[in-house]
């Protein structure tokens, strides 16, 4: 199997496409249990929470992922058409800010990793483009 290292401290099988875990920054790897391997589907807006942690979600329509300081890391897949927004509440950053982030399915075919810094909480970096 051939993995590659990505810039998001996620382990990729290039072979077979599937993510297959996250790594904290204090290098404790974070697994994926295979049931979060079955992306869940999201029609409306959702708030991620601790018990999250894991999952990937797919966006039926275009809505809003909310994140807050106790939400869990997950991969969200954006809308074939529309865009997903990413927003904060409770005092949650992304990428350092505390503004929206919008992503497209064009963009973002392989979905949008939102990482929680397990030394910063609230504190989360959102890949993508």
């Amino acid at each position: 199997m051939a993995t590659t290292q990505l810039p998001i401290d996620g382990v990729f099988d290039m072979e077979t496409g599937q993510w297959l875990g996250l790594v904290a920054c204090s290098g404790d790897e974070i697994p994926v249990a295979a049931a979060a391997m079955v992306s869940q589907p999201l029609s409306q807006g959702y708030s991620v929470t601790a018990l999250d942690a894991g999952k990937r979600f797919h966006c039926t329509t275009a809505l809003t992922v909310t994140v807050s300081p106790t939400s869990g890391s997950v991969i969200v897949f954006p809308p074939s058409s529309g865009s997903l927004t990413i927003a904060v509440s409770g005092g949650a950053t992304l990428n350092g800010a505390s503004t929206s982030i919008t992503r497209t399915f064009t963009a973002n075919r392989l979905g949008v990793p939102i990482v929680r810094n397990p030394l910063t909480p609230g504190d989360f970096s959102v890949g993508g483009a």
